[in-house]
């Protein structure tokens, strides 16, 4: 569970910064892969100056498990209601650098697209739950 865990938050973090960083996608993808590459070496030098045992050097795992739980869970609600994913990335923002006269002054989004705010849409959403079905087959539950 904890790798299915960590796979979800990979490409979450991916997706949501190439979204929000629309003009430069391979940046934004590049410097979330780079993070997400160093965050062992940060996890490994906090595990090794504050969750191992003085006098015999071996790591306190629980405690240590508990303090990943707490970073990640804190992480993930600091990501879910603080960044805005309402702006739609679409390509007529580079489109509006080359308009002239003839061209329209508001772009037309496409219907199929609802941009809300609310933080329950993915529950609306027929294919979260065939992922959610996946999911659970996948780990048993």
């Amino acid at each position: 569970m904890a790798g299915l865990g960590t796979v979800f938050s990979y490409f979450s973090s991916i997706f949501a910064a190439s979204k929000n960083f629309p003009l430069h996608p391979g940046a934004a993808a590049g410097t979330s892969m780079a993070l997400f590459g160093l965050s062992p070496l940060c996890l490994s030098v906090i595990a090794t100056n504050w969750f191992t045992e003085a006098v015999s050097g071996q790591l306190r795992i629980v405690s240590y498990l508990r303090f990943l739980a707490l970073l990640t869970t804190l992480t993930h609600l600091f990501g879910a209601f603080v960044l805005d994913s309402s702006k739609p990335s679409t390509a007529s923002s580079l489109e509006s650098a080359q308009a002239d006269e003839t061209t329209s002054l508001l772009p037309a989004l496409p219907d199929a697209v609802s941009f809300s705010r609310s933080h329950l849409n993915p529950i609306q959403d027929y294919y979260f739950w065939i992922l959610a079905f996946f999911t659970l087959c996948s780990i048993g539950a």
